[in-house]
C-alpha cells in the first residue's frame, strides 16, 4: 500500500475536500448523536417538520447546518441550530445565516448554547454579540449561555 491509499491520507483528503452535502435527516441525526442527547432523532425530525408548518417558524440551511428560526416580531428572532458541519466550515455557515436573516429584515438573533466554543465562532464572523449566563439545560444540568447577536 502506498501513502495515497492509507486511511490517514483518505481522512485528510475528506476533511480538506469539498463539503459533502448531507440530507436534512442526517444533519438532525448527527446533532442528536453528537450532543449526547437521549432523544430519538426521528422524533426530533418529525417535531421539526410540524413546527415549520406554523408561520412564525422557518428553516434555513447553510452547508450542513440547519437553523430553526422563530420569528419573535420587531426584527427579533430566536434560533436553534442543528450542526453537522466540519469545524472549518462553521464560520461560513454562521455568516451566511446572519446575512440571510439580515436580508429578511431581522436585526437581532438570540440562542442558548452549552458549548462555549460557539463564542469563538461568533468572534470569527465579526458580528457584535452579548452573552448572559442562564439556567442550566433541563435534563443535563449543563451550564447554558444566552447569546444575542446584532446582525
Amino acid at each position: 500500500m502506498d501513502g495515497l491509499d492509507s486511511p490517514v491520507y483518505q481522512q485528510v483528503k475528506k476533511e480538506r475536500g469539498p463539503i459533502q452535502r448531507m440530507s436534512t435527516q442526517d444533519i438532525v441525526r448527527t446533532e442528536i448523536e453528537n450532543n449526547g442527547s437521549k432523544a430519538d432523532w426521528k422524533s426530533v425530525y418529525n417535531r421539526l417538520q410540524k413546527l415549520i408548518q406554523a408561520p412564525e417558524f422557518r428553516i434555513f440551511r447553510a452547508n450542513n447546518s440547519l437553523f430553526l428560526i422563530h420569528n419573535e416580531g420587531n426584527g427579533k428572532a430566536s434560533v436553534f441550530m442543528f450542526n453537522a458541519d466540519r469545524v472549518q466550515d462553521m464560520p461560513k455557515s454562521m455568516s451566511d445565516f446572519g446575512a440571510a436573516l439580515k436580508k429578511a429584515g431581522f436585526n437581532t438573533v438570540s440562542f442558548n448554547s452549552v458549548r462555549p466554543a460557539v463564542l469563538r465562532l461568533l468572534k470569527s464572523t465579526g458580528k457584535k454579540f452579548s452573552v448572559i449566563p442562564s439556567n442550566p439545560e433541563p435534563g443535563t444540568g449543563q451550564p447554558s449561555l444566552h447569546v444575542e447577536v446584532e446582525l
